[in-house]
């Protein structure tokens, strides 16, 4: 399957198809045929895939930390909008 196959069928755009078929290249769990196939490789290294779990992980939990930093009266304020307290939990 192509990579503009896979962004059809996924309905996601293709240049980020594009983008996670090159991650997914350099960490071993699939390989790209001369004529642009993607083939699951039969020998996937599981460390590698579970290495990008966790890099994953770590920066949703790095964005996270990152957001609770942020000032969301003032971010609200631009907006022209205010936070209740209900919106806090």
């Amino acid at each position: 399957m192509t990579a503009a196959k896979l962004a059809d069928y996924a309905g996601i755009p293709r240049p980020t198809v594009a983008r996670k078929l090159r991650e997914m290249i350099g960490t071993g769990v699939i390989t790209l045929s001369a004529g642009g196939q993607v083939r699951v490789d039969q020998r996937v290294d599981l460390s590698a895939v579970a290495e990008s779990i966790v890099r994953g992980v770590h920066l949703v939990r790095r964005a996270a930390a990152d957001l609770s930093k942020m000032d969301i009266d003032a971010i609200a304020a631009i907006h022209g909008q205010t936070i209740s307290n209900d919106d806090r939990k």
